[in-house]
């Protein structure tokens, strides 16, 4: 694989292949899942998968990465464990970040790289003030695109709950509020714009037009079919059925 440029070290992983190569005079083994840091600066420098699978790279500024961590260098060819929260932290955004990135602004994605950036210096053992600036900013942004990730997949689900997702991310439920009010949005608030985004894109879907408007509701996450009839048409000024409708008339 390409290891960048001797401006960079470069943060892997293949989370289905064990890897192995060398840096240099050090041996790097390292098993799937776990991640390992290589340096494109050492002459013959190579990572093999030992069997078939995916990398996941991440490239990042040497002199901005050693005034974070200091001993960054001294980890490279090592295995950083990818059960540690943090790792698993930084692979989850990692692959969120990955799957959006054609889709967003310039600036969201030099967001995205500082998010992605302070996770990866927590992960290899940032201290200090470096660490708690790389905690306030890339960690709590990465543990709100998690929750929101995980909410997206129960949007359906009548038992989608604050006490759910504490109990499943191990944080209390007014710590999950809060990252969402730090965020400019409610919790609630993105629960119901989620759901109704997903209400409309289902009442436009020509191959869903045999079904109900309750069914769709319910596919949307919404159970009470008033509220649903009220929310939807003071979020887009149609009602679910004349938004049908003219998709209908448009298609």
């Amino acid at each position: 694989m390409s290891l960048g440029t001797n401006d960079e070290l470069v943060i892997t992983v293949s989370p289905n292949s064990a890897l192995s190569g060398a840096m240099g005079r050090r041996p790097l083994e390292v098993a799937a899942g776990d991640v390992t840091i290589g340096d494109p600066s050492i002459k013959g420098a190579h990572i093999t998968q030992t069997t078939h699978g995916n990398f996941q790279t991440a490239l990042l500024p040497r002199k901005a990465l050693l005034r974070a961590c200091p001993n960054a260098e001294d980890l490279i060819a090592q295995s950083i464990p990818g059960a540690n929260p943090i790792t698993s932290m930084y692979l989850r955004y990692y692959d969120l970040a990955h799957a959006y990135a054609d889709k967003l602004a310039p600036a969201e994605l030099d967001a995205v790289s500082q998010h992605l950036f302070d996770l990866a210096v927590l992960m290899i053992g940032a201290r200090g003030d470096v660490a708690e600036e790389a905690r306030m900013r890339g960690l709590a942004a990465a543990r709100l695109e998690t929750l929101k990730s995980d909410i997206l997949a129960q949007l359906d689900s009548p038992a989608l709950s604050l006490a759910v997702l504490s109990a499943a991310h191990r944080i209390s439920p007014r710590t999950i509020q809060l990252m969402f009010e730090q965020a400019g949005i409610t919790y609630s608030g993105f629960v119901l714009e989620q759901r109704l985004l997903r209400a409309e894109r289902l009442l436009r879907n020509p191959n869903l037009r045999t079904r109900k408007i309750i069914e769709i509701a319910h596919l949307a996450g919404f159970h009470d079919v008033s509220y649903f009839h009220r929310a939807f048409r003071r979020r887009f000024g149609r009602t679910p059925d004349d938004v049908r409708k003219l998709s209908g008339e448009m298609g």
